[in-house]
């Protein structure tokens, strides 16, 4: 496999990740695999609910699972404010509004992925009041104005393998949290040295080489900006990958299993 291990991290002080790469190989066309299960249900047009797309909106590892954890690090409440850096389709934003009746800001560089995440929603009643979205790059000052010390908490789900530069990434999201504001990420990071070939799919298929590091360095980054220690909870690829291959990988033009 290409990656060792991903690994969840869980923090009780303000940090973060985000996307700041192109439209991604892994996803191949981003809206194609939501619009083919919306066929395939009858549910092309009309109202939604979020039920209707948990089934293929959670495009990270373990699903509603991981969610539910990160609900749990971050203390999520009614009302609670939550950042979700590098929001892809929209379905972790759109499960935490609707489980835990919080407000969430989801926000990715993909014009594409917000305007499908914009589509989703606002056929969801019962959410759609509750997030807004954000086009922008977690690295640009810009994408966070009017939201200094705004949030509650925030997370990312496999979101900082894509950033090249992901230290730029850490102060502008420690910023957008109140004071004991709480993070929570799930992302990768490097055992070993890649091969040239590994390198090279990375990059093409996964556009993720330049940003993956070893551990330590990893929580050496979080660490500048934290007041606790990070609690980390590794995980192994090949189980992930095994049962969640189907999640996220679609042939041009074919339907996802």
């Amino acid at each position: 496999m290409l990656l060792d291990e991903p690994v969840a991290l869980g923090a009780k002080s303000p940090l973060s990740l985000s996307s700041q790469a192109p439209t991604c190989n892994l996803y191949f066309s981003p809206m194609a695999r939501v619009l083919n299960e919306l066929k395939a249900a009858g549910k092309v047009t009309g109202p939604l609910s979020v039920e209707d797309c948990l089934p293929f909106d959670q495009m990270h590892y373990l699903g509603t699972d991981a969610m539910d954890e990160a609900a749990e690090v971050l203390e999520v409440r009614r009302g609670s404010k939550i950042l979700d850096v590098g929001c892809g389709f929209g379905g972790p934003a759109r499960y935490m509004a609707h489980k835990f009746d919080c407000e969430v800001v989801g926000m990715d560089v993909q014009q594409s992925l917000i305007d499908g995440c914009s589509q989703l929603t606002n056929r969801m009643i019962d959410v759609k009041d509750k997030i807004k979205w954000i086009r922008g790059s977690a690295t640009d000052p810009e994408a966070y104005r009017g939201l200094e010390g705004h949030f509650d908490g925030l997370y990312s789900m496999l979101t900082i393998l894509h950033i090249p530069q992901s230290d730029l990434v850490w102060p502008l999201a420690y910023n957008s949290l109140k004071l004991g504001g709480k993070t929570y990420h799930e992302d990768f990071f490097m055992k070993r040295d890649f091969t040239d070939e590994e390198k090279h799919l990375l990059e093409k298929i996964v556009s993720c080489t330049k940003a993956v590091q070893d551990l330590q360095t990893f929580l050496r980054a979080l660490a500048t900006l934290m007041h606790d220690s990070p609690r980390v909870a590794p995980t192994g690829w090949v189980l992930f990958a095994a049962s969640h291959t189907g999640r996220v990988h679609c042939p041009p033009g074919g339907r996802w299993l």
